[in-house]
């Protein structure tokens, strides 16, 4: 149904004109519309699974033979279902990954209408570095790459600010949020990881006792820690994650996918064991963590 609309900048206002496809801008109804628009494309998709925001659809399945590379590979004609309703799928942007920590990967070759689609061992999505093997370090370098330059920028304009709380409020608008973004995704469990996360912070309060006149030890920040009161983002990443998994359980966050792999300890007679979750046994320290 053709709707008619305008557009309007900087104070000119375009002819009226008649759209025959898309929603309207800032309307309320728009994104209900949308997701009418495009939830059909389930129906079009029987052999993967879909994960879909706004315009970005992500196709994806377990491969274990070239079996499952050819039922991937079928799937891909959903950009018949695409026309029909409209769209159009701009092969160039398309990736493929494959996340695995196995040696003996299975490669294949998908294309889509006849163009092949470039393969890569990492990508970023959503803001998240993702690599093939799912290890963190590559985001956490990126973030506090990341994290470093918006400090940088902080302590050029702040040289003379003498309030702590001016300080400690830039510190929590800007910089830790970089730092925190999805923590429980990507949370690290090993020691480089964890102590590059931290000399951002270190850094942070060493700017702070040189503008605020504080003595501190050579590479010691506790004192300037506790007087502006920040943990380490060690001990808020645990807290976080606490946060999570409570939400979870006490269905303030709706995921039945991740609740399901939270497994309680119902132990069959008393003991003294006050253990809440059953930890399975794994044979890596990847896996453990």
């Amino acid at each position: 149904m053709a709707k008619q609309q305008w557009e309007k900048l900087f104070g000119l206002k375009s002819n009226i004109f008649s759209s025959t496809f898309g929603v309207h801008q800032g309307g309320h109804l728009s994104p209900i519309l949308f997701l009418l628009f495009v939830n059909s494309v389930r129906n079009a998709l029987p052999l993967c699974q879909l994960l879909c925001l706004a315009d970005d659809m992500k196709l994806f399945m377990e491969i274990n033979s070239t079996a499952d590379c050819t039922n991937l590979q079928s799937s891909l004609c959903f950009v018949s279902w695409c026309f029909k309703i409209g769209l159009k799928v701009n092969a160039s942007k398309c990736r493929v990954m494959t996340f695995t920590r196995s040696r003996s990967t299975i490669f294949f070759d998908y294309n889509i209408s006849g163009l092949t689609i470039e393969r890569v061992d990492n990508l970023t999505d959503l803001s998240f570095k993702l690599t093939r093997n799912l290890k963190p370090s590559p985001h956490i370098a990126m973030i506090t790459s990341r994290a470093f330059k918006v400090l940088g920028f902080i302590m050029r304009l702040s040289k003379y600010f003498k309030l702590s709380k001016s300080l400690k409020s830039l510190y929590y608008a800007l910089i830790r949020p970089i730092l925190e973004y999805g923590s429980v995704v990507w949370d690290p469990y090993t020691v480089s990881d964890i102590n590059q996360l931290e000399r951002v912070q270190h850094r942070f309060l060493r700017f702070c006792c040189f503008v605020l006149g504080s003595p501190h030890l050579a590479h010691g920040y506790i004192n300037i820690a506790n007087i502006l009161g920040l943990p380490t983002l060690a001990e808020r990443r645990r807290t976080l994650n606490i946060k999570f998994i409570r939400g979870l359980i006490t269905n303030n966050i709706d995921s039945s996918c991740l609740l399901s792999q939270v497994n309680f300890k119902v132990p069959s007679y008393v003991s003294r064991s006050h253990v809440t979750f059953h930890i399975p046994n794994a044979n890596t320290n990847y896996l453990q963590n």
